[in-house]
C-alpha cells in the first residue's frame, strides 16, 4: 500500500545482510523490475583513505593488503588475525553448512587455504581436487559456493578469434587480499612483503579496486585476462566497444616500459584505448607511450547520485 501511495518516490524500503541467500530466499516475489540489487564490497583504497584522513603511502601499501578492506578492521584498528580467524569459522560453520551438505568442514577450510595460495593464478580443478583429496566434482561444487557467497571470482581469458594458440582457463582471485593474507599463512605485513605471494597478492589487489570502481557506479565490469602459450600476457583487459583497455599489474617501482604483451594485443586486437603498468608507487606519468600509475587511480570511488 505504502508503494501505491508514493510511486515517484525510490528506496522506501531497504533489506540487508550478510548473507545474501538466507536474504533473498526471504522475498516471497520476484519484485522485478521494483527493486535494485546493490552488493556491498569490503573497502576500496580510497575509501579506507577518506576513513584515515590521509594517503596511504606507498611505503604503507603492503599494511593496507596485509590488513585487508573489511570496515571493522579500519574504522577499529582490530588485530586481522583474530578477525579473519572468526570471519572463516562463522562462514565456514554457517554459510557452508547452509549452502553444502559437507560431513568434515576441516575439509572446507583447507580448500580455502589451497585457494589463496593460487589467487592469481590459473584455475586446475585437476590441481585443486589432488592437494584437497576430493573430486573434481566436489571441487567444482565448492569453488561455485565461493563464488556465490563472493569469497572468491573467476576472470575469464579473453578470446575474439586472436588464434588457436590461446589459454582458456580462467583465473582465480580472492575478493579481498586481506582474507587472502590470512588463509595463506602470513602472519605480518614483513612476510607478505618477503613472500613470493606478493606479485599475486597486488594484482588480486588490482583487480579488487577495478570491482569496487564499477561497483560503486552501478555498472557491470566486463573484466578478462589475455595470454597465449608462448608466455605473452596481460593481467586484465576491459572491453569497450571494440576498444580496449590494458593493465598490467608490476610490484616493483622502475617497471620495464617495453611491454611486449601490450603490442603483440594491439597487433591482434587493434583499438586500444589505454595501455597501463599498476605499480605501488603513487602518481601517474607516461614513460615510452605506456601510462604508469597506481591502483588509487584505478577506483576513484565514483558514487552515482541517490546512492
Amino acid at each position: 500500500m505504502e508503494l501505491a501511495k508514493h510511486r515517484d518516490r525510490d528506496g522506501l524500503y531497504l533489506l540487508t545482510g550478510s548473507q545474501k541467500f538466507e536474504l533473498m530466499g526471504g522475498v516471497s516475489e520476484s519484485m522485478s523490475g521494483r527493486i535494485t540489487i546493490v552488493e556491498l564490497h569490503s573497502l576500496s583504497l580510497a575509501e579506507s583513505e577518506h576513513h584515515l584522513g590521509k594517503p596511504i603511502s606507498g611505503a604503507d601499501v603492503v599494511l593496507w593488503l596485509w590488513r585487508g578492506g573489511y570496515p571493522e578492521l579500519v574504522a577499529r584498528d582490530l588485530s586481522p588475525r583474530r578477525y579473519y580467524a572468526d570471519y572463516v569459522a562463522t562462514y565456514v560453520e554457517r554459510d557452508v553448512r547452509q549452502i553444502i551438505n559437507v560431513r568434515d568442514l576441516r575439509d572446507v577450510d583447507r580448500f580455502l587455504r589451497v585457494c589463496a595460495l593460487r589467487t592469481g593464478q590459473l584455475l586446475s580443478m585437476n590441481s585443486l581436487a589432488s592437494d584437497v583429496g576430493k573430486s573434481p566434482n566436489t571441487i567444482r561444487a565448492w569453488l561455485a559456493m565461493l563464488k556465490a557467497s563472493n569469497v572468491v571470482r573467476l576472470v575469464q581469458p579473453f578470446i575474439r578469434n586472436l588464434g588457436k594458440r590461446l589459454v582458456k582457463t580462467p583465473k582465480l582471485y580472492f575478493d579481498d587480499v586481506g582474507l587472502a593474507c590470512f588463509l595463506c599463512g602470513l602472519d605480518s605485513p614483513e612476510a607478505l612483503r618477503g613472500s613470493a605471494l606478493l606479485g599475486p597478492i597486488w594484482e588480486t589487489a588490482v583487480l579488487g579496486q577495478l570491482v569496487r570502481c564499477y561497483a560503486n557506479r552501478c555498472e557491470p565490469l566486463n573484466v578478462y585476462f589475455y595470454a597465449d602459450h608462448w608466455g605473452t600476457k596481460v593481467d586484465f583487459v576491459i572491453p569497450q566497444g571494440e576498444k580496449l583497455w590494458l593493465y598490467e599489474c608490476k610490484w616493483f617501482e622502475t617497471p620495464e616500459t617495453n611491454m611486449k604483451a601490450f603490442v603483440e594485443l594491439e597487433r591482434l586486437a587493434g583499438n586500444i584505448l589505454s595501455r597501463s603498468l599498476v605499480t605501488p608507487r603513487r602518481g601517474r606519468r607516461v614513460v615510452a607511450g605506456v601510462i604508469i600509475e597506481d591502483a588509487i587511480d584505478l577506483a576513484a570511488d565514483i558514487v552515482p547520485e541517490g546512492v
